[in-house]
Parts: C-alpha cells; sequence; structure tokens
C-alpha cells in the first residue's frame, strides 16, 4: 500500500557542498525510471545470513 511519511528537518542538517538536499529533494521532478532503477538495485542486492 502507497504511503506518504512526512519527517521533520533534523536538528543537524546533512552537509554538503555539492548538493542542497532540503531544496533539491523537494523541487525536483518525479522520475519513475529512477524509483525502478533504485527497486531493482535493492531487489539485486545478496544477503548473507550470519552462521
Amino acid at each position: 500500500m502507497p504511503t506518504k511519511i512526512v519527517l521533520d528537518k533534523p536538528k543537524y542538517e546533512p552537509d554538503s557542498n555539492t548538493k542542497q538536499f532540503w531544496n533539491d529533494w523537494d523541487q525536483r521532478p518525479f522520475d519513475l525510471g529512477i524509483l525502478k532503477q533504485a527497486i531493482g538495485n535493492m531487489r539485486a542486492q545478496t544477503y548473507l545470513k550470519h552462521s
């Protein structure tokens, strides 16, 4: 089931010289291709069992 989660900004925001996280994530248009690629990448990961 689709879910939307809204989080408060953290007390200490990410510190990056190349990415304005809070502006870019909110303003960037949704790209279904990137989402599909991310899901495929997650599904392709291997889980290691600890003995």
